[in-house]
């Protein structure tokens, strides 16, 4: 798993074809490699006993920007000893089964039932708005001009029993404890 963003954009640009590009056309792409990237980067909670070979799920919860970039990007790649599997639940009530949920911007309503849900259970919580880490969201993706960044809430990260590693705090455009109203719930 130690493919670069730069190489996963790479990727991600070759599949989109040879015409030209706009931005827009690669907001997704771009966001599928950092979330794959983001899996190095966090020290994951022991599977339970018996489930080490289940698969390391990524789940998309509501609305899919991705298409089958994410799919395409992780097939064949591993968390450890794990597979790692992109899953599009239903419902909210899944994000107990995934250790990734990705809630795209137009499903950030239901970001309050995703965290209850996650809640103590090991999940990375990403989304792509400003609601996403106050809501007690680990990862927000944020558009500064042209740039693609995230911010990180260290409480949430922490909540669920995960760490992220230094090297992904340093890259961060925010890596804050600021969130306090994530230590308690």
């Amino acid at each position: 798993m130690a493919l670069s963003v730069r190489f996963a954009v790479a990727i991600a640009v070759a599949a989109l074809g040879a015409g030209a590009l706009r931005a827009q056309d690669l907001e997704y792409p771009v966001k599928a490699a950092f979330l794959y990237n983001f899996l190095s980067f966090i020290e994951w909670s022991p599977a339970p006993p018996g489930s080490a070979v289940a698969p390391f799920r990524v789940c998309i919860i509501g609305a899919d920007p991705f298409g089958k970039t994410l799919d395409d990007m992780v097939k064949g790649e591993r968390v450890g000893h794990r597979p790692i599997e992109v899953a599009r639940p239903a419902d909210e009530e899944a994000a107990a089964t995934c250790q990734v949920v990705f809630v795209a911007r137009t499903d950030d309503a239901r970001l309050p039932t995703i965290v209850r849900m996650a809640a103590g259970k090991g999940v990375l919580i990403v989304g792509e708005t400003a609601k996403v880490l106050p809501a007690c969201g680990a990862i927000a993706f944020v558009q500064e001009g042209e740039r693609l960044r995230f911010d990180v809430n260290i409480n949430a990260i922490r909540r669920q029993g995960l760490r992220a590693s230094s090297k992904l705090l340093r890259v961060a455009r925010d890596a804050s404890s600021r969130y306090t109203q994530c230590d308690s719930q």
